[in-house]
Formats: C-alpha cells, sequence, structure tokens
C-alpha cells in the first residue's frame, strides 16, 4: 500500500487457487489495496516470479514453492513474509477434511496418519522441491491468524464480485 511502490507488484489471478486464499486474507485485514496500487494481474504463481526475477516487477504475491523453484534456478529473487509485525503471513493447510465428504470417518484416520512424526519426516524428505536454505521454517514465521470459515466465504464473495471485476479489468 505504499505509493512509491505504486503499480510495481503483481499478483495472480486471484480467481484460481491458493491465491484466491491469499486476495480473501489480505482483503480481510488490508480492504482493497489492489486498485488503490496499481496492482498488476499475471496468469500464474510460476508467471509472478518469473516476471520478478526478470525485472518486471519489484516484487509479486506467490507460494513459498515458487520462491524455492527460483531459489533452485538461481534467479535473482528474495523472499519477504508479510507483516511480522503486524497481522502476520497468511500459512495455507495443505491438509483439510472436506466438509460434508463422502467419507469423514477415512478422511480423520488419513490426517491422523498423515501427522504421525514418522510420517511427517519421511513427506518432507521427499519432497520434489527441496525447501531452499534462505527459506525459514513455520516456527520462524509469525502465522496470520484466521478464520479459515470466514476466508472461504470472503473466497466465495470475492471471486463473484469484486475480483471477478478487478479481472477483467486487467485483460
Amino acid at each position: 500500500m505504499n505509493p512509491r511502490l505504486r503499480g510495481k507488484a503483481c499478483f495472480a489471478n486471484p480467481l484460481f487457487g491458493t491465491t484466491s486464499f491469499h486476495a480473501a486474507a489480505l482483503f480481510l485485514v488490508l480492504g482493497n489495496s489492489l486498485n488503490t496500487n496499481g496492482v498488476k494481474m499475471v496468469s500464474t504463481n510460476s508467471e509472478v516470479r518469473r516476471r520478478v526475477a526478470v525485472g518486471d516487477f519489484a516484487f509479486g504475491i506467490a507460494d513459498t514453492e515458487d520462491f524455492n523453484v527460483a531459489s533452485k534456478l538461481r534467479e535473482p529473487v528474495g523472499v519477504v513474509f508479510p507483516d511480522q509485525q503486524a497481522f502476520g503471513t497468511l500459512v495455507i493447510p495443505a491438509l483439510v477434511l472436506i466438509h460434508r465428504g463422502p467419507n469423514p470417518e477415512q478422511g480423520k484416520r488419513f490426517i491422523d496418519f498423515l501427522l504421525l512424526p514418522e510420517i511427517r519426516k519421511l513427506l518432507v524428505a521427499s519432497e520434489p522441491v527441496p525447501l531452499s536454505g534462505a527459506m525459514p521454517t513455520l516456527d520462524r514465521i509469525k502465522p496470520m491468524e484466521v478464520d479459515f470459515g470466514k476466508l472461504v466465504s470472503k473466497s466465495k464473495e470475492l471471486s463473484s464480485g469484486f475480483l471477478r471485476q478487478w479481472v477483467c479489468k486487467q485483460k
């Protein structure tokens, strides 16, 4: 929201994937800053990474896996976790149980299995893009306090309203 950075930021299309949650979370804590500071839309998080790396934008909002890819490719980018003094960084759980899903008990057992310490170690060891040494561990990041129920509702509301309109203006 800093005026000196007007037009220097990019964001993946917020109608899809994790970016829809990033947008909803930022709206919940910051309000409408997309229009007020000239944030530009690009197609995907990978394009955010690429466009920042080549200097088209000063910064962009993307997932940590995109930073890891940039780091592995030795692209000239860094990582900043937003507002560690105030609202924190959105941490999106990678494991969820679908409300009213067809097999809730099996889903709960599967989640319990995946959360076993020995299974978590195996999953980390098998990470397809190993975490970069520049990436802090979760215990060093202040997470944004989020009610994921409200976040889902806000994401749906924005996707059918303001964000849809914003996306159409960007094209």
